[in-house]
């Protein structure tokens, strides 16, 4: 993904760092800490790095054509030339495994849903506000004002994974999907992050279901400056 981003005219990395793979040990405490043992697909992304950051923009010295060829290109997001830290177009910040589980470290804004009902319904099964809240750990910290977390809940080893919108506040307009399908996500869509509201996000009752899908499906949702 990062070389393809480097090879590309239109666009520019910001910045791309990998932790270093989890350790076994590190493993062992984070199953110890969640009471079951991880799945697989988990085990094997954090034993090659526990976290990766990257970042990546549209090159903000485009020229007036090379800019209206991209626009006409990309016309599936909104093409933002001059963009800043807080508004990056296109970002991933999978945070370290170990950290999340073991601190619940949100660098942020951590989750409340302050004016969310009491109660939680989720998974069928129903949870006061702060047991829900207890149950999640950030995955990607994409943005200020939206994540992507983990549900780990008691007695199931594969997690759920949703999305945090607006400062953390809301959950309940996410597709529920699993990490699987998450990392699929990312490497389509390389991050793009508008991405995450345009797939995850859905204020249709129609839509609020899962969202567990592999390669064929996220292949034909790739940004159109990727095609």
């Amino acid at each position: 993904m990062v070389r393809e981003i480097e090879k590309n005219n239109f666009l520019e990395i910001v910045e791309y760092r990998a932790n270093p793979p989890i350790s076994e040990t590190q493993v062992k405490e984070v199953e110890e800490a969640l009471k079951v043992p991880l799945t697989d697909p988990i085990k094997k992304f954090y034993r090659e790095a526990d976290g990766l950051y990257l970042r990546w923009r549209i090159d903000p010295f485009l020229d007036a054509e090379k800019t209206k060829r991209l626009q006409k290109m990309s016309n599936d997001y909104e093409i933002s030339i001059a963009e800043s830290e807080n508004q990056a177009f296109a970002r991933i910040n999978l945070v370290s495994l170990y950290e999340s589980v073991k601190k619940c470290n949100w660098v942020g804004v951590e989750p409340t849903f302050e004016d969310q009902p009491p109660t939680v319904m989720f998974n069928n099964h129903t949870l006061k506000r702060k047991e829900f809240i207890d149950l999640l750990r950030p995955l990607d910290l994409f943005s200020l004002d939206s994540y992507m977390a983990f549900v780990f809940q008691p007695g199931q080893n594969e997690p759920k994974v949703i999305l945090l919108s607006e400062a953390n506040s809301i959950w309940d307009q996410s597709r529920v999907s699993n990490f699987e399908t998450y990392l699929e996500f990312l490497l389509a869509t390389r991050g793009v992050v508008e991405a995450r509201e345009k797939h995850f996000l859905s204020t249709d009752i129609k839509f609020k279901n899962t969202l567990i899908k592999g390669t064929d499906y996220w292949k034909k949702r790739t940004p159109k400056m990727f095609r």
